[in-house]
């Protein structure tokens, strides 16, 4: 009896449904890596620090994000998002709302000063009104500042 030889490299259409396949069915075991890696990640990315900035000076040499959003398939991009619909982001949105709470709680106390302090500005003017805006817009990005360092 003989072997009848398979393909060497399957078609496109089989290997990226097996690929789909196999990465479902391999959820869990995703998951459970993640939860329990071999390293602390946040170490180990604080050490990458002097190779990721030499990879990002050497991406801004090269052009590599100009010519990678050159390729960019922006039918296959809404196609993907039509696919996930507004589930997925309701999803983001649940799965992070921890995070945000305690970024807002963080913020909304810069932001309220901020806000009082424009209050007691005038705004009787059109350079008034331009000042109070620049202000704002000068006042948020130090909220911003203050939000990375914390």
């Amino acid at each position: 009896m003989a072997f009848i030889l398979g393909k060497r490299v399957l078609s496109a259409e089989e290997w990226s449904k097996k690929y789909a396949t196999r990465a479902k069915a391999s959820g869990a075991d995703w998951l459970k890596a993640v939860l329990s890696p071999s390293k602390n990640p946040i170490e180990a990315a604080l050490k990458a620090t002097a190779k990721r900035k030499a990879k990002v000076e050497e991406s801004l040499r090269d052009g590599t994000w100009e010519k990678s959003m050159a390729k960019v398939d922006q039918d296959l991009m809404i196609l993907m998002i039509e696919k996930g619909g507004a589930a997925a982001y309701e999803n983001a949105v649940d799965a992070k709302q921890e995070k945000q709470a305690r970024k807002i709680k963080l913020m909304q106390p810069m932001v309220e000063a901020l806000a009082l302090e424009l209050d007691k500005m005038p705004d009787v003017t059109d350079a008034d009104r331009e000042k109070k805006m620049i202000a704002a817009k000068n006042g948020m990005k130090d909220v911003g500042r203050k939000l990375r360092a914390s």
